[in-house]
């Protein structure tokens, strides 16, 4: 396939808050006016219209574009049927007029062109821009306004859920083909296969009647529909594959009509509503009609595309979660992939590294202080109370017997080196002159504190002139 320019505008509903209207211009529906009743040019769009039966400006729109605009609605007649109404309608843009005259009589229709402007005959430059329609009647008359549509800078400029139409029209050769332009915004929308070529009444429409002749419309959007031409031939057979999915079946034209009315006559239907694809996921996507019937059925025959575009919401969602892509090959990608993720690697290997060692480092460094502390309570448990005598002299060591005992600063100490209190008066054994400076060489030497002594002549425990040496017992000692 190879893609073409298309034809986008945006299309604006009459119900549109932008647009000012006149105070003779009042909205009503499409039932109340009973507009739909004969749908050989389609209905109404979005079942809405503005209408008034006074000369004047109808309705006044500001937009940022191109000068290319026109207006879209339904005339109606309240004179006799035999009668035929002149209406002169004519399409302003920033000042200059563009007129057309309509003559209608008894009959009505739908998605009937009031008036165009054509920007490079009217030699207008783009950018900001005011339409406005003027209406002149010649009789008794209504003017429906249904909708208008106008050429933006760009396709995609400030889309807000925006309704785009988008059209295009392929060139007209025995083998098919299309045309093509480098510079024209609006490329990539619409690629058409061989076997299409222009409508013989309608130079607006696109046909084939090659069996496998497809056209593919690439947008960006939530919502799709496709109108056509419908004739009274037999309907024709076609599909569509939306994103690469699986291939559904085109509505036949006997559901594209209402209850009791049929196709009849060779004028074709035009303005109908062959493809309604009302909600479609947020984001871009890809449509492929196929042409399914034979060369003697009904050809496909395609007027345009209508694309519910994105909201800002919905685009700024988009943007969010999609990464930007990159222009380089895939080989320079592959390696730039590869080099970040070593560079990333390195850099949470240099983050992670000291991060375990200093904790490594705080957990040996905590768990050695509560080893010293749990070392010093023990010890503090261990450490001996210090011996408080009242006092001393020779009498600061006791010598006892097996079942003797010395009574000293109140403590009474026993061969085991307990010690009991004996009240404000101290016990006191009498002292031999034989014994006061000599010990029995049998008995031991019991210290009441664990402390070392440095001995004296005169102590009797280190004193060895006397050829008796004596042991000595730190406290609570016990002979086995």
């Amino acid at each position: 396939m190879s893609a073409s320019p298309a034809n986008v505008w945006r299309l604006v509903d009459d119900s549109d808050a932008r647009i000012t209207y006149s105070p003779q211009s009042t909205a009503t529906s499409a039932d109340q006016g009973n507009l739909n009743l004969d749908q050989r040019n389609g209905v109404v769009f979005n079942n809405t219209v503005h209408v008034t039966r006074d000369n004047g400006t109808m309705f006044s729109f500001q937009f940022n574009g191109t000068s290319l605009a026109s207006v879209y609605g339904n005339l109606e007649s309240l004179s006799d049927p035999t009668q035929v109404i002149q209406i002169d309608l004519t399409c302003i843009l920033d000042g200059k007029p563009s007129t057309s005259t309509a003559l209608i009589g008894a009959s009505s229709w739908n998605n009937f062109q009031f008036c165009s402007i054509d920007g490079q005959n009217e030699a207008l430059s783009p950018g900001e821009h005011v339409l406005s329609l003027n209406i002149t009647l010649f009789g008794d008359a209504l003017v429906y306004m249904d909708y208008f549509v106008y050429e933006a800078l760009s396709p995609d400029s400030a889309l807000d859920g925006d309704i785009l139409q988008i059209t295009d029209r392929p060139q007209a050769s025995a083998s098919g083909g299309s045309r093509s332009s480098t510079q024209n915004p609006y490329d990539g929308y619409l690629s058409w296969s061989v076997g299409w070529e222009r409508g013989v009444n309608d130079t607006n429409t696109a046909l084939t009647t090659t069996p496998g002749s497809a056209v593919t419309i690439n947008f960006n959007g939530t919502a799709l529909q496709l109108y056509g031409q419908l004739t009274s031939q037999t309907p024709r057979s076609a599909t569509y594959q939306l994103d690469g999915g699986n291939l559904e079946q085109v509505f036949q034209s006997s559901n594209t009509l209402p209850p009791g009315i049929s196709l009849t006559g060779t004028a074709p239907y035009t303005h109908q509503l062959l493809l309604n694809l009302p909600s479609i996921p947020s984001g871009t996507h890809t449509l492929v009609l196929t042409h399914n019937g034979t060369t003697e059925s009904m050809p496909l025959m395609i007027e345009y595309f209508l694309v519910t575009s994105l909201t800002q919401e919905e685009q700024t969602g988009i943007s969010s979660s999609t990464p930007n892509p990159t222009p380089s090959p895939a080989s320079h990608s592959s390696s730039s992939s590869s080099q970040r993720g070593k560079m990333i690697g390195g850099i949470v290997g240099g983050l992670v590294a000291p991060l375990v060692l200093g904790l490594m480092v705080f957990l040996w460094s905590r768990r050695r202080q509560r080893r010293r502390a749990a070392r010093d309570q023990r010890m503090k448990e261990l450490e001996p109370a210090p011996f408080n005598a009242r006092t001393f002299g020779s009498e600061s060591f006791v010598v006892v017997g097996a079942n003797r005992r010395k009574n000293i600063g109140g403590l009474t100490m026993n061969s085991r080196g307990q010690s009991s209190e004996q009240g404000p008066e101290l016990e006191r054994e009498e002292a031999r002159p034989d014994a006061q400076n000599v010990l029995p060489a049998s008995e031991p030497l019991i210290h009441a504190d664990s402390g070392w002594r440095m001995g004296s002549r005169n102590d009797p425990v280190s004193n060895r002139s006397n050829g008796t040496a004596r042991s000595e017992v730190p406290p609570n000692y016990t002979e086995t």
